[in-house]
């Protein structure tokens, strides 16, 4: 089975969690960050057919883990509304 990963966030570490989970043959289906241009961005640089917003992504049904790359005053709200979906 191929899991199926959502990213929030764009920065270095969402680039490393790209290339780590493809190179443990997970699939990256969704990005999200709170800039719409820098979702479609990042999407489009490393091959993500969907970019959303950061409680999109928390709630996206293509996805079967959700990272959350975000700065950290942020990672508690979104994994709640992560868990409760």
């Amino acid at each position: 089975m191929t899991y199926r990963w959502g990213i929030v966030g764009t920065g270095r570490i969402a680039v490393a969690m790209v290339e780590g989970i493809r190179d443990a043959g997970g699939a990256v289906d969704v990005i999200a960050s709170s800039s719409p241009e820098r979702a479609s961005a990042f999407a489009f640089e490393h091959d993500i057919p969907t970019s959303v917003s950061p409680h999109s992504a928390a709630t996206h049904t293509a996805v079967d883990a959700l990272y959350i790359a975000t700065t950290n005053n942020l990672h508690h709200p979104l994994a709640i509304e992560a868990l409760q979906a």
